[in-house]
């Protein structure tokens, strides 16, 4: 039986915000076909600056500072699973 997740209401409303997508956010390593963890969606707002992103990120999966810390974020696209592209904060 797989396991379930309540949509969060961030999630809900997205369908009505013009800058908002939602995108599947999951945790690779080294290989983006490699995965490990549980997936789940996301939502992104355009022109948000990605620090923000993260922090939104960090609560939604729960991780403590000092393991997210370590994260690395990839845009990844879905088709072909090609070589991600590192996503980088711009201070």
């Amino acid at each position: 039986m797989a396991d379930c997740q309540e949509i969060p209401v961030e999630e809900l409303e997205a369908a009505d915000r013009d800058n908002a997508k939602i995108v599947n956010l999951f945790h690779y390593a080294k290989d983006p076909q490699r995965t490990h963890g549980v997936p789940c969606k996301f939502v992104l707002y355009e022109g948000e600056p990605f620090v923000e992103t993260k922090k939104r990120i960090q609560l939604r999966i729960g991780a403590n500072d000092k393991d997210f810390a370590r994260f690395k974020f990839s845009l990844v696209t879905a088709t072909i699973f090609k070589q991600p592209t590192v996503v980088e904060d711009r201070t």
